[in-house]
């Protein structure tokens, strides 16, 4: 790439190592960054060249070059995982939104996760200082996330990471019982996997996910992701007030002590 063709955050990008596309239309640039050839983050970053506005979001995919079957755990936990990143590393909040199978009627299949960062300012914004250090932050934690999801799996040609053959059904069905919910294929989807072992489960009718993880990647998120010393909780009437670094959030009373309930189960 030519530096006097590209956007400094572009050439950033290219510092860090990101595999780098771009489509040139007539009203529009549209750049897609990898954080590695065969990464399923993506980050797009797009121009409108009339007014010089942007727009930076992303969005996780794997392929089934790699990975068996449904593919909507992978898609689910690898999208949790970012989003630790981004607000534990770099105190940044991701808007997370599910992309439904184009062409299949299956509501429970999650067939891509996109996500956006609307409370900072990122959706067809004017470019300036502020916005550029912003997208600098995004582009590295988002290689550091690579980075981590890269460990977990070992992306690699003819590797193997199957779908354990119960899918996990018991362990869903316990869950289910929990929360009062009968299974329904529309609304339900669970998954087990091997190299690395998870389990995981999905409600759309609570709007709960459930991963397992092993201790290998338990410890690794623990160790990277999570500083407990940061946080600052305040209990309010109906709902707990989360500070944490430059973020606050609300979270129901009620969604926190299902939360605990559900923990308490499984463990």
């Amino acid at each position: 790439m030519e530096e006097y063709n590209y956007p400094s955050y572009i050439l950033f990008a290219e510092q860090l190592g990101y595999y780098i596309d771009l489509n040139d239309e007539e009203d529009k640039i549209e750049f897609f960054l990898r954080t590695s050839e065969h990464s399923p983050i993506l980050i797009r970053i797009d121009i409108d060249k009339k007014t010089e506005r942007i727009t930076v979001w992303g969005l996780i995919r794997t392929s089934s070059w790699f990975f068996n079957g449904d593919r909507s755990d992978l898609h689910d936990v690898l999208t949790s995982v970012l989003a630790m990143a981004l607000r534990n590393i770099e105190g940044l909040s991701v808007s997370l939104h599910t992309y439904p199978h184009p062409v299949l009627d299956a509501p429970s299949e999650i067939y891509a996760k996109v996500f956006s960062f609307e409370r900072h300012n990122l959706v067809y914004c004017d470019y300036g200082e502020e916005n550029l250090k912003c997208i600098e932050r995004i582009l590295t934690c988002a290689m550091f996330t690579g980075f981590i999801i890269d460990r977990f799996f070992f992306f690699e040609e003819n590797a193997s990471y199957e779908v354990v053959p119960t899918f996990g059904e018991e362990k869903s069905m316990e869950i289910l019982d929990f929360l009062g919910e009968e299974y329904d294929y529309d609304y339900h989807n669970f998954m087990e996997r091997s190299n690395p072992y998870y389990y995981w489960f999905l409600s759309n009718i609570s709007g709960i996910s459930v991963f397992s993880v092993g201790e290998r990647v338990l410890t690794i998120l623990k160790n990277v992701l999570i500083d407990e010393n940061e946080s600052n909780i305040i209990d309010g009437p109906t709902r707990k007030i989360l500070k944490y670094k430059n973020l606050i959030n609300a979270v129901s009373l009620e969604r926190v002590n299902t939360g605990k309930r559900l923990l308490k189960f499984l463990e």
